[in-house]
């Protein structure tokens, strides 16, 4: 049997994938961000997983294990686990498989900004949110510490992403071919991909009566504003995004 989990850095339609999949498969076999934050990806690194919430974290593992002992196949969608894939892999054994989704850095971080994603709260009582940052043990980028504090939200949600894809090129070196899909974000919603990635994680998929297109729970405006050219201020960011395909 096989866990299979989606590598994304968030608001690239792992929701929607697993609410297709959850329509055509047993209860439990597709999840959607079962812990949330509590992976702690900021405090939680790939070479120290547990460093944080290690009781949730090893339970999790255990109904993971159980489900897959039981004969079923597993599949996590959402974005909070990206920095856990290797612990997975390790606990789980070799058959645990990745399935990368990459998103336009523009259209990504517009996105994020619909969450508030490092927008500063307007009470002050709230706290940001804050999905990454340069300080937080094994950062790819940590050189952007120092200018943390001049960057725009829009910049930020451009940082994160950057750091989400370089971990994800991080696993694709040692990861096993045959366990790797990559999946742009733009030819995700079609019923030829989703049932590529059911084939690739062994799920069933047979479409769903109503519309087979991608339904935007958080539809709105950006809490922050979007400088699309913004992304030239950032070489390292810029770059990756060509290596990706995106011109920008």
């Amino acid at each position: 049997m096989t866990a299979t989990f989606v590598l994304s850095p968030g608001r690239c339609g792992t929701q929607w994938l697993a609410r297709h999949l959850q329509a055509s498969n047993p209860e439990g076999a597709v999840t959607h961000e079962p812990l949330h934050l509590a992976y702690a990806p900021m405090t939680n690194s790939p070479s120290k997983p547990l460093a944080h919430h290690r009781e949730l974290l090893l339970a999790h593992l255990a109904q993971i294990e159980g489900q897959l002992q039981q004969g079923g196949h597993y599949m996590e969608c959402g974005f909070p686990c990206w920095r856990h894939l290797d612990w997975f892999r390790q606990e789980l054994g070799g058959d645990v498989k990745l399935i990368y989704i990459h998103r336009n850095p523009i259209d990504n971080a517009r996105s994020l900004l619909k969450l508030n994603v490092f927008v500063p709260p307007i009470l002050p009582h709230l706290q940001e949110k804050q999905f990454f940052h340069p300080e937080a043990p094994e950062a790819q980028l940590p050189h952007y510490a120092g200018r943390w504090p001049d960057l725009t939200p829009f910049e930020k949600c451009l940082y994160y992403w950057a750091e989400v894809n370089l971990q994800a090129a991080r696993y694709r070196q040692d990861w096993p071919e045959q366990h790797w899909l990559t999946v742009p974000y733009d030819s995700l919603f079609t019923p030829a991909t989703v049932a590529r990635i059911a084939d690739f994680s062994g799920l069933a998929f047979g479409l769903e009566r109503d519309t087979f297109q991608p339904v935007d729970r958080f539809n709105g405006e950006p809490q922050g504003q979007v400088v699309p050219h913004a992304i030239g201020q950032h070489p390292e960011i810029l770059a990756l995004a060509r290596q990706l395909g995106y011109a920008c």
